[in-house]
């Protein structure tokens, strides 16, 4: 049976001015996100986090998160949003596993008492509650767990059945054909005006695209242990909704330049990814961090091409 992680929308709650105060000193984007795990941290809630934060509605409030519980006796946290924007923060520890964060733009509250699975509250930005953050560790037994945004909605419905459908990595890095892979650890799809799913049981569907079983993030044109954006393997899935299962699947490629999306036989271009799910269909769209330079566009290679070698 799935194991299903419902995450309840959090409510507005009011700070205090001094609760709220920004120290100036503030790391710098690069120093976060150069930033790599101390070993002697791999068992302890204090390192440094990677995920996904969003918003049931307001699409803008989307992108992915690092967050730094101590890695280097500092807390912060930063978010690489979709349009372009990054929102810094600086941490308080409330004790050795609670700690709050704040910036100019909103605050949460992170804890990880259980570092295998942190929980974020009270998560607050541009004056709108009800935002989320779902957030896995990295140890220097692995690399930086990949984050795969995407959104989602319903064919001719677009306006009223729509939200955010992303992917997070287990951070351990495999071999695939030669290419630097993670499998899909976790699904987050969150819906407008509604609660935030989490799915974290793969199918191990093999697809023709590999012939392997397992749902990937995989890199096509870089290096996945950087942290960069990565493509997706994630064929014949399905995930529990409100009792109801939803099929989906996205192949998903960064590659020469382009955005391409392939078929689940791995034989023809598409226009995206797609779902089911309760009489309803619809697409699933990868999105990342800042003004993309990639286009969606039409591949004229061979299709036997396509297929990892």
């Amino acid at each position: 049976m799935k194991k299903i992680i419902l995450v309840l929308a959090v409510t507005l709650v009011v700070f205090s001015c001094s609760k709220d105060t920004i120290n100036t000193e503030i790391e710098s984007t690069a120093d976060l996100t150069q930033m790599t795990p101390s070993k002697s941290l791999d068992q302890s809630s204090e390192g440094m986090y990677f995920g996904v934060f969003g918003h049931n509605t307001v699409k803008e409030l989307h992108g992915k998160i690092t967050i730094n519980t101590g890695n280097n006796e500092k807390y912060s946290a930063l978010i690489q949003m979709v349009n372009g924007e990054t929102i810094k923060f600086e941490g308080t520890s409330i004790n050795n596993t609670n700690i709050h964060f704040t910036s100019n733009r909103g605050s949460f509250d992170f804890n990880t008492i259980d570092f295998r699975a942190p929980k974020a509250t009270n998560v607050f930005i541009d004056k709108v509650s009800e935002s989320y953050i779902v957030s896995k560790k990295q140890t220097t037994r692995g690399i930086i767990p990949m984050v795969l945004l995407g959104t989602y909605a319903e064919t001719g419905n677009e306006a009223n059945f729509s939200g955010n459908w992303d992917m997070l990595g287990d951070g351990v890095d495999f071999d695939l054909f030669g290419q630097n892979a993670q499998v899909v650890s976790t699904v987050i799809i969150s819906h407008i005006g509604g609660a935030v799913i989490t799915d974290t049981t793969m199918e191990p569907q093999p697809g023709l695209c590999t012939g392997i079983p397992g749902t990937f993030l995989w890199d096509s044109n870089g290096d996945v242990s950087t942290g960069g954006n990565p493509s997706a393997f994630a064929h014949f899935q399905t995930t529990p909704i409100a009792g109801f299962d939803a099929s989906w699947g996205m192949e998903y490629r960064r590659d020469l330049g382009e955005q391409q999306y392939v078929d689940e036989d791995c034989l023809f271009i598409v226009a995206s990814g797609f779902w089911s799910w309760f009489g309803k269909t619809g697409t699933i769209l990868a999105s990342e961090p800042g003004p993309s330079p990639l286009t969606n566009s039409i591949d004229t290679r061979d299709t036997a091409s396509l297929k990892l070698q």
